[in-house]
């Protein structure tokens, strides 16, 4: 039963193992993105519309921008739902292991006697490459996150320009077509 169980916790470790490697790829490209594609020049000329042939439009760049963070934050919504739900799995696992030991708690260090000298092995290279994964998404978090801060209020900001240009322009102009009227010149 002890064996099965730590079969079951090792399944679930490595699911969750593929599961951060996955989102570290993502998260690798989308680092790659905001520090490459993204320089403080296109930040500045989001609202650029030079539509010249020999230029790609600033506007299409901040489209493309968008869908790819649309798609990231999809990606990443969706792994850690499954990473929560597989916590729960885990948790699980880890009190019936711990039942089965005989102790309140899980302890990995409790399991050596009880298996392989393989087995023992193989859950605690698991247990270090899943602590090792969580310190590379949390590192890229670091970094990602403020970046992604720092766009928003540069895009706020450019927006706000924008804007007082607009109400200034629209304080000088006419408020639109006078109306004709006809005057009766016979009276």
């Amino acid at each position: 039963m002890l064996k099965n169980l730590i079969q079951d916790l090792n399944a679930v470790y490595r699911e969750n193992l593929l599961d951060y490697e996955e989102l570290l790829e993502e998260m690798g490209y989308f680092k790659n993105k905001l520090s490459g594609d993204r320089t403080q020049n296109n930040i500045n000329n989001v609202f650029d519309r030079d539509e010249s042939p020999s230029r790609t439009s600033p506007l299409k760049i901040e489209q493309s921008f968008e869908h790819e963070l649309i798609r990231f934050s999809a990606l990443r919504d969706v792994l850690f739902k499954k990473l929560r739900g597989r916590s729960e799995k885990i948790n699980e696992l880890q009190k019936r292991i711990g039942v089965e030991l005989g102790s309140t708690s899980f302890q990995v260090a409790d399991l050596k006697p009880h298996l392989e000298e393989t087995a023992y092995n193989e859950l605690l290279f698991l247990i270090e490459a899943l602590n090792t994964k969580m310190n590379e998404v949390l590192q890229l978090d670091d970094y990602i996150i403020p970046r992604l801060k720092m766009e928003l209020e540069a895009v706020k900001l450019e927006l706000h320009r924008i804007q007082g240009a607009k109400r200034t322009k629209n304080a000088y102009e006419n408020q639109g077509q006078r109306e004709a009227r006809f005057i009766d010149k016979i009276k």
